[in-house]
């Protein structure tokens, strides 16, 4: 298979822990990545018929408009930017809210530091493991342990360890091994409210959903643009003839 493209990984700046930021940069490499296959696959619109030969896909498009068409062209320039913001938009929208928040904070400086969340849900998947390792598959009994080990209150930490728990239990589940002794998704919920009705909580919004949010699929949107933008710069062009 041809791949006419060479994608780096982005320059962040967020100030995460440094298998995050690996995390980021490779997952940023993939969002371009895959934007840039769609856009091989597309055959080429004829945009640029009688500008240029040998435009055979959407990519092709994309890096001759480039290397040879200005702002000065705005109905043009509106509409191939206009395809690329909607590809983009596309992959970033399948990547999980986990995902979205941890590529945030890897590439915003500024980024909210919401209880260190990113550190709370490296700790929470240590302490599921570390539990299920010594016999301890409830998550009443986990979620116990783990505020305590942080100093905090139950309601404080629910939120990561629940997403450690429910991801753990699934994985189990999916590799077929026996998970009747742990708590369903239900039960997780219910442990949940529990413990905010106990400790006077208020139940709290989504960490994603937070004032400003944790997220920002804007930002996500534009560091995959540049990505692909660098690619497309640094691809060989001498194969299209202009006319």
């Amino acid at each position: 298979m041809v791949r006419p493209y060479d994608v780096a990984e982005p320059l962040l700046f967020g100030d995460v822990d440094q298998y995050i930021m690996a995390f980021a940069r490779a997952k940023f490499a993939s969002l371009a990545k895959g934007a840039i296959s769609r856009m091989q696959r597309w055959e080429a619109s004829g945009i640029f018929e009688g500008e240029a030969d040998g435009l055979r896909s959407l990519w092709d498009e994309w890096c001759w408009y480039q290397a040879n068409h200005s702002s000065d062209t705005p109905l043009l320039s509106d509409a191939i930017e206009e395809t690329l913001d909607e590809l983009i938009e596309t992959v970033v929208s399948e990547l999980s809210k986990t995902e979205a928040v941890l590529l945030t904070r890897a590439a915003d400086a500024e980024a909210p530091d919401i209880l260190h969340f990113e550190q709370h849900i490296t700790r929470s998947n240590a302490m599921v493991s570390l539990c299920t390792k010594v016999g301890i598959y409830r998550f009443d009994q986990m979620l116990l342990e783990f505020a305590e080990t942080m100093g905090l209150t139950k309601s404080d930490v629910e939120g990561p360890m629940r997403l450690a728990y429910n991801h753990l239990r699934d994985e189990m589940e999916i590799a077929g091994q026996d998970v009747s002794h742990m708590d369903n998704s239900k039960a997780v919920v219910a442990e949940v409210r529990r413990v905010l009705t106990e400790e006077g909580a208020t139940p709290r919004r989504p960490i994603w959903t937070t004032e400003r949010q944790a997220f920002d699929n804007a930002m996500i949107a534009e560091i995959v643009r540049e990505v692909i933008c660098e690619a497309a710069s640094r691809r060989c062009l001498s194969r299209f003839e202009v006319n």
